[in-house]
């Protein structure tokens, strides 16, 4: 059973009165975008969770049936904004109990996913084909489809540098068409290497294979060989460009506490104690680093705000039962709160995009109040927040 975080009550009361706040703006959704990333697929999960919370009947049937409609043409294949992301949506509504569909999901034909895996070169997460993968295998796929899987590995072979020690590869960190190509690595659980040691090891799982545990070997070693020295207010740079370290957040998608969850699953999950203990210590080191200004947490959202780190540590204190992460969650938790401060956004929230970009108001999982929304129930809940398999915390 899922350990609830937050013990004040004052604090629950308030965590209520905002879920209320967030399922009352989606009356004024208006998009057409199914993505999991900013669209519906986020929406459809928020009140799934929240009508088991509030013991009452689901109210996602409408934007469950677009979902459904999308599969007759859809226009990208990946996880964050595509198809991918969609058949993980309803994959999940229906082995949590939220639907029993008619239309058989596993009647889908995955094939269309075999040019995307194969000739896509990036290896991103979100956006790229381990995505793709990790929504296949969370969908657990007959094995007549293992060749996608196949497909995938050789995409690493191919992109792959050749070093006997390491499983690494660069990436493309160029923003804008006129700006220098920049590669270098990342080590972000939303595009880089934690990600994929993350459905390596799903895979892994799946079919015992001695070159998946090699990859998932070598790529733990590279990880940790990138390790900022002892001085430093962080363990990992999220990204490493002409030998320059970048530092750090504590963000899910570049931070040290997603890096520490990548580690912890991989140690878990082949009882190396000693990696454990070293996953806890950043955990337990970041637990004191509260200031949204030093550490650039400038809005709630999942992907990049309070509520993301909240929901880490809230996760972490439900693997462990260390009291001190459960303070810590509970913390960030106010945090993200205090964060719906703006009158003319949703519920109050509003995303940072950029230091030099207008805030922006986003419904989505990732970026906007579905998260937000998934992420305080747990605070209160009991209900084991399996959604959140999707940010590979689970």
């Amino acid at each position: 059973m899922w350990n609830k975080i937050i013990k004040n009550e004052d604090l629950v009361s308030k965590v209520e009165k905002k879920l209320k706040e967030i399922s009352k703006s989606f009356d004024t959704y208006d998009e057409s975008d199914c993505s999991l990333f900013l669209g519906q697929s986020g929406l459809v999960l928020f009140m799934a969770y929240h009508s088991k919370h509030k013991e009452r009947l689901n109210e996602s049937e409408a934007y469950v049936q677009e979902l459904f409609d999308y599969f007759q043409e859809p226009d990208n294949l990946n996880f964050s904004f595509g198809i991918a992301g969609i058949l993980h949506t309803l994959y999940h509504l229906e082995k949590e109990d939220f639907f029993d569909f008619e239309d058989n999901i596993s009647d889908f034909d995955y094939s269309i996913f075999h040019e995307f895996i194969s000739n896509d070169t990036s290896l991103d997460f979100l956006h790229g084909n381990t995505g793709v993968v990790f929504s296949l295998l969370e969908q657990n796929i007959g094995s007549k489809y293992d060749y996608l899987f196949d497909a995938w590995l050789a995409s690493i072979d191919r992109i792959k540098e050749n070093d006997p020690n390491f499983l690494k590869w660069k990436v493309d960190f160029t923003l804008a068409k006129d700006e220098h190509p920049t590669e270098g690595y990342s080590f972000g659980l939303a595009h880089g290497v934690p990600s994929i040691i993350l459905v390596l090891l799903k895979l892994f799982d799946r079919k015992k294979d001695f070159k998946l545990l090699k990859y998932l070997n070598k790529s733990i070693d590279f990880l940790l060989s990138v390790r900022f020295d002892a001085s430093s207010e962080f363990y990992f740079p999220s990204q490493l460009v002409n030998n320059d370290k970048t530092d750090s957040n504590l963000a899910w998608c570049y931070g040290d506490l997603g890096v520490a969850m990548a580690i912890f699953q991989y140690a878990k999950y082949f009882d190396k104690r000693e990696l454990v203990e070293f996953a806890l210590e950043i955990f337990t080191k970041h637990s004191s680093k509260r200031d949204v200004h030093t550490y650039t947490v400038f809005d709630a959202s999942i992907c990049h705000g309070s509520a993301g780190i909240a929901h880490i540590y809230a996760r972490i204190y439900n693997y462990t039962n260390i009291e001190l992460y459960r303070e810590t969650a509970e913390y960030w938790y106010g945090i993200t709160l205090e964060k719906a401060e703006h009158p003319d956004g949703i519920a109050g929230y509003k995303q940072f995009h950029g230091k030099d970009e207008p805030l922006v108001n986003e419904f989505g999982l990732f970026e906007g109040v579905s998260g937000i929304g998934l992420s305080l129930i747990s605070a209160i809940s009991n209900i084991e927040p399996r959604w959140d398999r999707t940010l590979l915390l689970s």
